[in-house]
């Protein structure tokens, strides 16, 4: 008994958050001011027992936080795509260079 209980625990806790995600289909990861199933259970109990305007005011730090940490990731990716965009022509440079030198000195 125990067996199968520890078991329906395990499949709950693995699939429960796929779930979730297959659920939201039509947030799309770019946008950063999305509200997921995650940000509105973790603000209930953020805000549990507040009042009204506590309630507001802590929502609205939570939803800013949350943009700025996406904007921020967001940021960085697209560094790091630049960089590896950089990185590639460079090499394409530099073969190119060493090419021109290979036939300069084949002559």
């Amino acid at each position: 008994m125990k067996k199968k209980l520890y078991v329906l625990v395990l499949l709950v806790f693995f699939a429960f958050p796929s779930f979730v995600y297959s659920a939201q289909p039509l947030i799309s990861k770019n946008d950063v001011n999305r509200q997921t199933f995650f940000n509105k259970i973790t603000d209930y109990f953020a805000t549990a027992g507040k009042s009204e305007q506590e309630k507001n005011l802590i929502i609205s730090e939570r939803k800013q936080w949350r943009k700025k940490s996406r904007l921020r990731e967001k940021r960085i990716k697209k560094e790091a795509q630049i960089r590896k965009r950089m990185k590639k022509q460079n090499k394409n440079i530099m073969d190119k260079m060493k090419a021109q030198n290979n036939a300069k000195f084949a002559d």
